[in-house]
């Protein structure tokens, strides 16, 4: 009822709002049940949805309906957990300004077993500085392979990418990167296998189970792109997405919903 609604009210292809919103609902659910279709195969509950259609085509109104719940999800619990978080971060600070402290003393001292005592008082302060817990997300638009790895860490290794563009394959196909396609989380999310990055001057970014849904609606001429993306069909991305190709409502409105 509600995709028959917001295909009636923005004059768009019901398949639209289907796509938007089943990724939506998985963005949801995924995370958190897998299916046993049959002994020993199990399937996480992630769901990646592609729905081309030319530009004008008012997915934007389309996706913003859907993912209106999220946002408000969002921002309710950003508000709810602020005082904490404001609490937790000052405590940090005064923590960390006793380490400090601490630390000038410890240098100016010429007492070898008093600056070892107090070394060892530093590293017991320092881990008991606490750190502040963030927000949680639920979905993003736009990201790099190494930010989402970082989002879907900090959101117990599940988050989703919905956008009424596909600016992010791009992306994750090499636009940063010589040409050089990163694609393996987008690949894990889908099959909730653990993942485990290691890169030289950044911190290790590592989870059990990822969870990754992807609802995008991009031009045509990107879905054509994609096809003849040699990463993208050959390692499998591609058979990963529930794809619909509707026709187009440009020129048959009637903007008297």
């Amino acid at each position: 009822a509600f995709v028959d609604a917001l295909a009636a009210w923005t004059e768009t292809p019901p398949e639209l709002g289907s796509m938007a919103a089943l990724a939506t609902l998985a963005a949801c659910v995924q995370g958190k049940h897998c299916i046993e279709s049959k002994p020993g195969h199990t399937e996480p509950l992630a769901l990646w949805t592609l729905c081309a259609l030319p530009p004008g085509s008012r997915k934007s109104a389309v996706f913003g309906a859907c993912t209106f719940p999220l946002i408000r999800w969002e921002r309710d619990a950003r508000e709810r957990m602020q005082p904490d978080i404001a609490a937790i971060e000052s405590e940090a600070k005064t923590h960390a300004d006793r380490v400090a402290q601490m630390r000038r003393t410890a240098a100016k001292t010429d007492d070898d077993e008093a600056r070892r005592e107090l070394t060892r008082q530093i590293a017991e302060a320092e881990a008991a500085i606490p750190k502040a817990p963030k927000p949680p997300r639920l979905f993003t638009a736009d990201c790099t392979p190494e930010r989402l790895a970082l989002l879907m860490a900090e959101n117990h290794g599940a988050i989703a990418i919905l956008a009424d563009e596909a600016g992010f394959l791009e992306t994750f196909a090499g636009r940063y990167s010589n040409g050089v396609a990163n694609i393996d989380v987008l690949l894990q999310g889908h099959s909730g296998t653990p993942v485990r990055v290691d890169r030289t001057g950044r911190d290790s970014v590592f989870f059990d189970a990822a969870a990754l849904s992807v609802g995008i609606a991009p031009q045509n001429s990107v879905l054509h792109d994609m096809a003849h993306h040699d990463s993208f069909r050959g390692r499998g991305l591609l058979a990963r997405f529930l794809f619909a190709v509707p026709r187009p409502t440009l020129g048959k409105r009637t903007h008297t919903t």
